[in-house]
């Protein structure tokens, strides 16, 4: 029987859950060393937490902030940092939208528009969004780009993507991200900080250490993590009459298709052997007819070489099986 605030994990809470991300990400040293590392740039100059709330959205009669933590580079470069544990259909527009409004939120009255500079927005994601297609792929990223020609493209937004489910620890091979994204997919599991982690990232494990969490936290936590298994039921069971749903109708859809499909080739097919055979019984009816027609001209040239020699037209009727009429019709031709 589990006390009061206990949890049924190893040494280490679960990274993704967001109590626990939040208590990560209040440590300026891995939060600076995180983005560091996952945006490969070594020059940045603040990171601090998003205080400031988007005045356009509200929520019970208050502004709601919405951004979770912010950093600057010495170029000026905004970067914007989220995590996302349960999954969120609208979290691309949500996305596009905070980077979109993190952008013009720097420029002043008065200030010329160079003022404004790129932003970057990194989302951890423990749920798959459907841009990733290809096994192995975690990451996506999206820039504005010219349709006509790919090869140029706007910096001033730049949205990646990070989902935690598509990540396969095996095929990282050495990255700087790679301790990262291990301790997200299983600092539970972990008994110790295994030796090729840095300073910040053995900081980051201390600080999942669940048993040096207060009562408070550990309450948080637990019921986080009953919340996000029983939403995990339901979305499997919704998930698989979606799939069994699919199916029914698009084996319906695929029946009908089938039999328009089977329909137009039967027609095809039966159009080719009507061809085939219509041919063929024309070549006979022709050469039938021909044969007849050459018939038909041996004995009128046979009856002109008894008209010639003068013999009676009752034998010639007689020999070549013509009528007397056509007899009479070459005898005067």
């Amino acid at each position: 029987m589990k006390k009061d605030g206990e949890l049924e994990e190893g040494r280490y809470a679960r990274a993704t859950m967001d109590c626990a991300f939040k208590a990560v990400m209040q440590n300026a040293e891995v939060r600076l060393a995180l983005i560091s590392d996952f945006l490969g740039r070594d020059d940045i100059v603040s990171t601090e937490p998003y205080l400031s709330a988007v005045p356009s959205i509200r929520r019970s009669g208050r502004t709601q902030k919405y951004r979770d933590y912010v950093c600057e580079f010495k170029d000026g470069t905004k970067c914007i940092l989220e995590m996302q544990v349960r999954r969120h259909d609208g979290w691309t527009k949500r996305a596009f939208f905070l980077s979109c409004y993190t952008f013009v939120d720097q420029l002043q009255r008065g200030k010329d528009w160079d003022t404004l500079l790129p932003v970057i927005a990194i989302n951890f994601l423990n749920f798959k969004t459907g841009l990733i297609n290809e096994p192995g792929v975690f990451e996506s990223q999206f820039r504005l780009v010219n349709a006509l020609n790919p090869k140029v493209m706007l910096t001033h937004l730049d949205m990646r993507f990070i989902e935690f489910p598509c990540v396969r620890l095996k095929k990282l091979g050495e990255d700087r991200r790679s301790p990262w994204l291990e301790i997200f997919k299983k600092s539970h599991r972990m008994k110790e900080a295994p030796p090729y982690f840095n300073e910040a990232q053995r900081k980051m494990l201390s600080i999942l250490e669940w048993k040096e969490w207060g009562l408070k936290m550990k309450q948080l936590y637990r019921k986080e993590k009953q919340d996000w298994s029983q939403y995990s039921i339901v979305f499997g069971e919704q998930h698989q009459k979606g799939l069994l749903k699919g199916i029914r109708k698009g084996r319906a859809e695929g029946m009908n298709l089938g039999r328009l499909e089977g329909f137009q080739q039967g027609i095809n097919h039966g159009k080719a052997e009507g061809k085939a055979e219509g041919k063929a019984e024309g070549k006979a009816e022709g050469k039938a007819e021909g044969k007849a027609e050459g018939f038909m001209d041996g004995m009128k040239a046979m009856a002109r070489k008894l008209l010639m020699l003068n013999r009676p037209l009752q034998e010639i009727v007689e020999d070549t099986g013509l009528s007397e009429d056509d007899v009479l019709r070459l005898m005067h031709s």
